[in-house]
């Protein structure tokens, strides 16, 4: 285990009882270990699910949701609450695992979640789940990846031009997000790159996710091949569909990272079709919503919960 992953699995232990212990849900049914590709035994996801809504049968809305972990850890056990808060909000959750690095390099990742997506088609024969109405969302790597499979949905030429260079075969994206909800990610690899964060923290994550070998302090990253392919900021179209932002200015990861996707979102889709929440409390950093007890996490929720309803034009009554 290297100090990228040692620390980020520290993160999942630590934050563990916060994130997922702090707010307790009932009535939510949880159907486990979904399997959405022969990849691997990490590729399997939860389905969570209000179990009032689920008997009366009418369809709902999805939210696909990803895990963060600085794409070297993580699972979707320790996304519980936040898919149970979503669930409660009468959505029907898939709170997915994916192939993490370095048993795996970009863009092979995104292979996991093109196909988690597509997979909600046959969840759908399951579960009524209204797949015009699907939200991709993730926190961290989470964040990236959800911003990114957005891109892959509404631009095949991008994914194409990945196959091409990489020889990894990522599959066309059959099901287009109506909303994503993107927080707390990384967006531009550039300026995470020149984030100082301690113990060389960047550039072993780095060459974890991509397998190439940066220098210390990674002046040569634009000789890795795949360089102009990593940050999904640049990737946002005016065919993207609508946008939820969380972020916090003081952020220790992945700080200055939420407001340059905000405005290039804006730029592209409009003001009109983005929402977003942006802390200023110090105290709740990176990932804060996901903290529920928290005031700052129940405020940026209840922005989201505002907006989703309205961008996917569903008002449940609950």
């Amino acid at each position: 285990m290297n100090r990228s992953q040692f620390a980020f699995k520290l993160i999942d232990i630590f934050m563990n009882k916060p994130q997922n212990k702090a707010v307790e849900y009932t009535g939510i049914k949880i159907d486990k270990d979904l399997f959405y590709s022969k990849a691997s035994g990490e590729t399997r996801g939860d389905i969570y699910v209000r179990e009032d809504l689920y008997e009366k049968g009418e369809k709902l809305p999805v939210v696909l949701n990803i895990h963060g972990g600085g794409f070297v850890m993580g699972d979707k056990k320790y996304r519980y609450g936040i898919s149970s808060w979503w669930a409660s909000k009468g959505y029907i959750v898939y709170n997915i695992s994916y192939r993490l690095s370095p048993n795996i390099y970009f863009p092979e990742n995104l292979v996991d979640m093109v196909d988690a997506l597509n997979y909600l088609k046959e969840l759908a024969n399951i579960y009524p789940m209204d797949l015009s109405k699907v939200v991709v969302t993730g926190d961290s790597s989470g964040g990236y990846s959800a911003a990114y499979l957005t891109a892959l949905a509404f631009n095949d030429k991008l994914r194409q031009d990945i196959v091409d260079l990489s020889g990894i075969e990522i599959a066309p994206v059959e099901i287009k997000p109506a909303l994503c909800v993107p927080c707390c990610g990384i967006y531009d690899i550039q300026t995470l790159v020149n984030t100082k964060l301690p113990f060389r923290l960047v550039p072993v994550t780095a060459k974890t996710y991509t397998g190439f070998n940066f220098s210390k302090n990674m002046d040569n990253i634009k000789d890795y091949p795949l360089y102009d392919y990593l940050s999904p900021l640049n990737f946002v179209t005016k065919d993207w569909c609508k946008v939820f932002m969380i972020w916090t200015w003081s952020d220790l990861i992945c700080i200055g990272q939420g407001r340059p996707m905000y405005d290039a979102v804006c730029r592209k889709i409009g003001k009109k079709n983005i929402g977003y929440y942006a802390s200023r409390n110090i105290e709740n950093n990176h990932c804060f919503h996901l903290n529920q007890a928290t005031k700052e996490s129940q405020k940026a929720l209840a922005a989201l919960e505002e907006f989703a309803y309205d961008a996917l034009d569903y008002h449940p009554d609950l």
